[in-house]
Parts: structure tokens; sequence; C-alpha cells
């Protein structure tokens, strides 16, 4: 900055009655205080003037005055005697002033308020200042020159503020020849990267095998991340063959496991990640992380991967694509993980979602895991869907695989000595042919309670589940839908011969009538019954409407499914009441097997039995009752 004259190159003071002050002092200091300050010889600011200064033989000095300060003079006679003081003194030279705003610190002249009742001012300077670009630190965004120092000078600057901030990354393609390290103490702050969309490239020039981006932390006792990455494009050129590989778009934390060096609190979001070893990579401690809405396209190894110690992994509809032969869609980790809404596609990848549980007790891994409304595909031979190894307690439910030829889609197994336990098996939905749908692998004894409570929907060929779940709802390979050990239910109301099948469930109206002899009665019947499988209840009442006709033992006929053989010689009991029906001692029935009558008798005190006729009714006889039996 230059500075601006006060008046003209050559100032004279004087004093009144005096004229000018030959030998005379003039002191400066800051306005309003006792403060001395500089002023100068030349425009440039080269010599300084001392201070006070002391005038010639005219009363005259060079004198240059700084821009950016305010001024008070004290003017004395040569021998030291005050003769007046002016506060408040700043340059006026126009052409200075123009100089003064244009450089560096030329926005802190510049006054700034906002629109709206309630604003204050402040200074244009003290505005800009609220984000940070690294623009500002000298990035350029040609794709040529390397940006990563500037990068790191924004984010050192930015963790040098209290609390952090945000750096915004403008539309450019910006080369990085080394790794960008976001690195957190004990103290809680937010150092937030932001980019323009598709238009902020970030270009990988740093060599094999090294994160694009690692944000970790120096100690694992209270520091609290708050990063947020958005709005970014992480392009690596990992393949074989290309200048790089083995490179990582994202790293959180850092292994070994007893370095608790982790990334707390952190959100990637709406990024772009291409051409890389592994998208996103987590290591221990970082917990509580937020992986939503980004495109991981072209990676050899891991689309995101949480490598066993970060907890409350939220890895929501994310989509991931294109991933290289035996490579893993989504693999996580440690305890509570949601996996939901994602999309894994693309030839080569060997397993959509992997997670591993712990290899003894001690790790206390894998717990609390959901795998819900995501959509799979892969049109590889052999292909995994998603495999649980040694989880504690999670849901797989609602998903929908296409293709996977020949895989088995959903796999639950131990991990060393610790085995599934709690996990539930819901409604999923398959495009396939062939391979097993559902399977309970390699299972020990510590596997337990492991439920497939959902049908599995495929529009392939019927395929298998394996394993001893607890509780299974799906189709068998005769199309029978059942309960694993129990009842099973056909796919449609047909007679199966396998006895624990519940083939038939019916509620229907029927007519009990009345014979004597063989001869039908004119009668008026009101009856219901339900038939579950072979047991058939039926209940209601008939009553004689005219006069008794023929003559012969009593029946009742219209049973509505002809009785089965049964053990007690094809007698079973039926409750009745009788109303006006003449008769000596206990009215007894019971149904016949190979039939739909019930003979109607009656039992002595003496013992004696006989069977009632129409010599006991009379034309406003009743009858109530209940009978349940098996069916033929």
């Amino acid at each position: 900055m230059t500075a601006v004259i006060a008046t003209s190159p050559k100032f004279q003071f004087s004093a009144p009655g005096v004229g000018p002050l030959i030998n005379g002092t003039l002191t400066t200091y800051v306005a309003g205080t006792t403060t001395p300050t500089t002023t100068w010889q030349d425009r440039a600011q080269a010599t300084a003037n001392t201070n006070p200064i002391v005038l010639d033989g005219n009363g005259e000095c060079l004198l240059w005055l700084d821009p950016l300060v305010t001024y008070k003079f004290v003017l004395a006679n040569s021998e030291g005697v005050q003769q007046w003081s002016v506060d408040n003194i700043v340059g006026a030279e126009p052409a200075g002033l123009r100089e003064a705003l244009a450089a560096s610190g030329g926005s802190a002249l510049i006054g700034f308020i906002q629109a709206g009742t309630g604003a204050v001012s402040r200074t244009a300077q003290a505005k800009m200042r609220d984000a940070v670009s690294v623009k500002d630190f000298g990035a350029v965004g040609d794709g040529v020159t390397d940006d990563a120092a500037a990068f790191q000078l924004a984010i050192n600057a930015v963790m040098a503020l209290p609390g952090g901030g945000m750096i915004f990354v403008p539309a450019g393609t910006y080369l990085l020849g080394d790794t960008l390290i976001i690195e957190y103490s004990a103290t809680e702050k937010a150092v937030n990267l932001v980019g323009a969309g598709l238009g902020s490239k970030l270009l990988w020039g740093g060599g094999s095998s090294k994160p694009m981006l690692h944000i970790s932390g120096t100690s694992g006792a209270g520091f609290n991340s708050k990063t947020q990455i958005e709005k970014l494009q992480f392009y690596g050129n990992s393949y074989t063959g290309d200048t790089y590989s083995g490179v990582i778009g994202i790293q959180l934390g850092d292994t070994p496991e007893d370095v608790f060096s982790g990334a707390v609190n952190t959100t990637i979001r709406d990024c772009f990640i291409y051409r890389v070893a592994k998208g996103i990579l987590g290591y221990y401690e970082s917990d509580n992380i937020t992986i939503e809405n980004n495109w991981i396209k072209s990676f050899t190894e891991y689309g995101i991967q949480n490598a066993r110690g970060g907890s409350i992994w939220n890895i929501v509809n994310n989509h991931i694509t294109d991933g290289a032969a035996l490579s893993t869609g989504i693999r996580s980790s440690w305890s509570v993980s949601r996996i939901e809404g994602n999309t894994v596609q693309g030839l080569g990848f060997s397993v959509a979602v992997q997670v591993d549980g712990g290899t003894d007790a001690a790790d206390g891994n894998g717990k609390c895991v959901s795998v819900c409304n995501n959509y799979f595909e892969s049109a590889t031979a052999g292909d995994y869907g998603v495999i649980f190894y040694g989880v504690q307690t999670g849901i797989i439910e609602n998903n929908t695989f296409n293709g996977f030829p020949g895989a088995t889609l959903i796999t639950l197994a131990d991990e060393g000595s610790e085995g599934c336990i709690g996990i539930e098996v819901g409604v999923n939905r398959h495009t396939q042919s062939g391979g097993v749908i559902v399977a309970l692998a390699s299972v020990s004894a510590a596997s337990a309670n492991c439920l497939l409570t959902g049908k599995q929907y495929t529009t392939g060929a019927v395929t298998t589940i394996s394993g001893s779940w607890g509780y299974i709802y799906d189709y068998y390979a005769d199309g029978v839908l059942g309960l694993s050990g129990g009842v099973r239910f056909p796919a449609a109301n047909t007679e199966s011969a396998n006895p624990n099948t519940l083939d038939d469930y019916e509620e229907g109206t029927c007519s009990i009538g009345i014979t004597f002899g063989g001869t039908a009665q004119t009668i008026v019947s009101q009856a219901a019954y339900t038939k579950i499988g072979r047991l058939v209840h039926v209940s209601g009442y008939t009553a004689m409407a005219a006069a008794v006709a023929g003559s012969g033992a009593a029946s009742l006929t219209g049973l509505p499914f002809t009785v089965g053989s049964l053990t007690n010689g094809g007698a079973s009991p039926v409750n009745m009441s009788l109303a006006n029906v003449s008769y000596t001692g206990t009215p007894s029935a019971y149904v016949s097997a190979g039939t739909t009558v019930i003979p109607l008798l009656y039992t002595t005190e003496a013992g004696a039995r006989g069977a009632l006729s129409e010599a006991n009714f009379a034309a406003n006889s009743e009858i109530e009752l209940s009978v349940t039996y098996h069916a033929a």
C-alpha cells in the first residue's frame, strides 16, 4: 500500500501571530490517543519521518500519511511550547485513496450493512471473511498447477479459527499432488469443505496407495470434528495400467487399532468419487458417520468400507456402480450400521453388502444392523447379495435383488467362534434363475434366534432355503408356504399329501334335516360350519314344520362334509338340546364314519340304549346341536 499526501509534498506549519515555525516540531499520534504513529517522507513509504518531526528554516517538512491511520497532530515552537493540537486528520489525496482501496487491505476501508431491521455495520473485509475460498490461498484450478499446498493452507487457516468454518471450492479442476489433511485435536471444531457440484473436480496426482482427503484426530478423547464434505468430485485414476493404483477417495481415521484417531460426526454427501481402489474408507474410532447421496463409480476393492472400529454408520441413498472383479459394494462392521436406500449394481463385484461381526465375544462387533430398501444388481454368476458374518441383531428386509444367477442371495454365517444372533429376514424380492434365496450357513451352536419372517418373492425358478431357521415363512419346493417344522400353507386351496399342510380353511352354512326311517320331514333349519384342515365344527338348530311323516329310527342329515374314520369306531359325541320331544332317559347322538348322518338315540337310567323314532316327535319338535368331527 502506498501513502497519501496530507495536502502537498512539502507542508509549511505556522502559528497565529508568529508565522512559520522555524525549527519547530510536529508530533504525530494515533487519533484520540498519546500513542506515537509514523508518517513518511515519500509516497512509497520507504523513508519514515522522525517523530517528532523537526521543521526546516521555512517551517516546512515532507509529510505523507498512512491511508489506514487517522492522526492527531501536535505543533510546538523551537522552545518546545505547544502552539496547537488537531485531532482526526486523514489523508485526502484522490489517487492515493484509489490505491489504498485497491490494495490488499482496502476492503477494511469499505463499510457494509445488511438489509433489514437490526442489521449492524461491518467492513466489507469482515463480511467477505465469513467464508474461505481455496483461491484465497493461491489455488488455480486449471488441472495443471498443483493446488494441494493452497488447499492445505486454506484448511490450516480455517482450523485455526475458533470453531472452524467453511472452505469453498469454486468450479475448476484442481490437481492434488499430495493428500489433503484435516486433523483435529480435542477441541470441538468443524472444518467443512464444500464445492460447486459437478464443476468442482479434484484430480489426483499424488502417487499410489494414498487417500486424496484424510480426516482424523490426534486424540480419541473428547474431540468432535463435525466435518462436512459436500458437492465435490474426486478423480483417483486407480485402475491397473493407469498412472496410480490403490488410491482412496476419502479416508476417515487411521490404523492400527491402538491409535485412537478417528473422525467423529462426519458427513459426506452429494460427492462423486471415480476410479479409486476404495471410495470411502473408515478406520478405528470413526463414529457417527453419515454417507448419503454420493455416487461412487469404478472401484477396484470397496465402494464404502468401515474397516472394523467405527460405530453408528448411516450409509443411505448412495449409488455404487461398476466395481472391478472381486470387489464389494459396501462392507461394514462394529455396532449400529444403517444401510438403506442404496443402489449397488454393475458388472464385476463379488458381494453387494458384507457386514462383519466379531471373531469372539470380546470384540462386541456387528450389532444392530439394518439392510433395508436397497437395490442390488449383478449379471455375474456366483456373485453374492448380502452376507452377515457373526452379526448380533439386525434386519434384512424389502431389498430387491436383480440377476445374481446361481448365487446365494442372503447368507448368515459364523465368524470365528461367533455366530449370527437375532437376525430377521423379512420380505425381499428376487429376479434370478437358480441359486439359493436365503441360507443360514456354517452355523455353530452360538447362532440363535435367526428368523425368516417374510415371503421371498422371486420371478425365477423356485429356489431353496437352507439352514435351521427358528421360523420360516416362504415357499417350499413343492409350492407350499409354511413354518419351519410345523403347519404349512399351500399356494392354492388344494389338498396335500403332507399331513402337516393346512390346505383348507372354509366357512359356510348348511341345513340339518330330520328323517324317520329314511323319510325326510318338512323342517326349518339354520346352521353354520367352520372347517380348518380336516377339523369341522357345526352348530345351529332344526325344527319340524309339519306333521310327522313316515316311521322308523330318527336321524339328523346334512352334515357339510363326510365323517372320517375315527379311532373310537366312527363315533363322535354330539351336544344336543331337544324341545317338544318325548323320551325317557338322556338323549345322545354320534356321527357315523363315512356318512353325513347323525343317528338320534337315548339312554335310560338303567343304562339301556334305544333309538328315537317318529313316536317321540311332534309337529313342533326342535333340536339345537353342536358337533365337532374330523372330515374324511
